[in-house]
């Protein structure tokens, strides 16, 4: 724990600088660390043997020469180091970045979004390779069909993965504000569909047929069918109720024709119920503003 706690905060330290302010690191892909012991064995080495050497000869002239030989080891030790840790892959939540460090005032850094990504392979070649299960990781750009690649990567395959699975988070991710898109676009242009003229027509004739109810509950009724049936047309389901509900937006009146179907559902659950002929004239012309609104 403690070990892991170190490298995720020395990783933070060395490579923050290459992350954008909204990034999030997900995991940095160093070479195999039997390379890194190559890479360190001879400045150690080194260092080790000058303090062997003042050992075997403990004089003044000596340890003046050891301390610039030490600290001349140590600047190589660190030298190797970075050229090990540093020439790394960070993978994060947006894509993979390649990072080469060629010197203390030299580095390059190239970023692959998962976006631009054709295709992620490994190869594990050789006795070692495949016994200490370390390769060569691939990873195809779509805009300009190069390929960036990082060897001797510990478990490549297991890098793979983790970068696949990445690249389908996103994508998933892409799809879903896609489908909200286009059910927004559907619900949009859903709301926009006029009646035809031929269907308008009909309609027209129907609210005209009005005029000649005698009976002011049954006109009421027979109007809110009307606007029923208009909607229904319009793609609206369910009962005039839900589907006053979800056209609420067209109509300049909502609560107008909210008050006017009220007063329907009063007439049809109450038989023998009265509504007076201002009652009756101010229902129809609510129900017909809302039909105009349709059109």
């Amino acid at each position: 724990m403690l070990y892991t706690a170190c490298v995720l905060n020395l990783n933070r330290r060395l490579f923050a600088r290459h992350l954008e302010d909204d990034e999030i690191l997900h995991l940095v892909v160093h070479k195999h660390w039997l390379l890194g012991l190559k890479f360190l064995f001879w400045p150690s080495a080194s260092f080790l043997a000058c303090w062997v050497l003042l050992y075997q000869a403990p004089f003044k002239t000596v340890f003046y020469a050891i301390s610039v030989w030490s600290v001349i080891s140590l600047i190589w030790w660190l030298r190797n180091f970075f050229d090990y840790y540093l020439d790394a892959w960070i993978i994060t939540d947006m894509g993979i970045i390649d990072v080469a460090w060629h010197g203390w005032f030299h580095r390059q850094s190239s970023r692959v979004l998962y976006s631009d990504i054709q295709g992620v392979s490994y190869e594990i070649q050789g006795i070692t390779n495949t016994l200490l299960r370390y390769g060569t990781i691939s990873v195809e750009k779509i805009s300009t069909g190069s390929v960036i690649s990082l060897d001797n990567v510990s478990k490549p395959r297991r890098i793979e993965g983790i970068i696949l699975k990445n690249m389908e988070f996103l994508i998933l991710i892409a799809l879903v504000i896609l489908a909200v898109f286009f059910a927004g676009l559907t619900l949009k242009l859903h709301g926009r569909r006029k009646l035809s003229r031929m269907q308008k027509k009909m309609f027209l004739d129907q609210w005209n047929a009005l005029a000649r109810i005698g009976d002011t509950a049954r006109r009421v009724l027979e109007a809110d069918s009307i606007l029923d049936k208009a909607l229904a047309l319009l793609g609206y389901e369910g009962s005039l109720g839900e589907k006053l509900k979800v056209a609420g937006p067209r109509f300049t009146n909502v609560d107008a024709v909210w008050a006017a179907h009220k007063l329907r559902n009063h007439i049809a659950h109450e038989p023998g119920a009265q509504v007076s002929e201002e009652e009756s004239r101010q229902a129809v012309e609510r129900l017909r503003r809302a039909f105009d609104d349709l059109c």
